[in-house]
């Protein structure tokens, strides 16, 4: 399945942490651009204010993860 179609199934099967998890991963290996999944979100009825809120929320988990306690 190719990173549109993928993202696609992930909104119309919306379950929020897991919808972005997958959305932000395939993000990060650089298969899909947060352009290309805001359109395809705004489709699902998610405004792209709250992506790139929830963009910021993953980045800031991912950084943490990597930050040593």
């Amino acid at each position: 399945m190719n990173p549109i179609d993928r993202v696609t199934e992930a909104f119309n099967n919306f379950d929020k942490w897991d919808t972005y998890q997958v959305v932000f991963n395939l993000m990060d290996k650089r298969k899909i651009t947060l352009r290309e999944i805001i359109a395809i979100a705004e489709k699902a009825g998610i405004k792209p204010t709250v992506l790139r809120s929830r963009r910021r929320y993953f980045l800031q988990l991912k950084a943490l993860k990597r930050t040593p306690a």
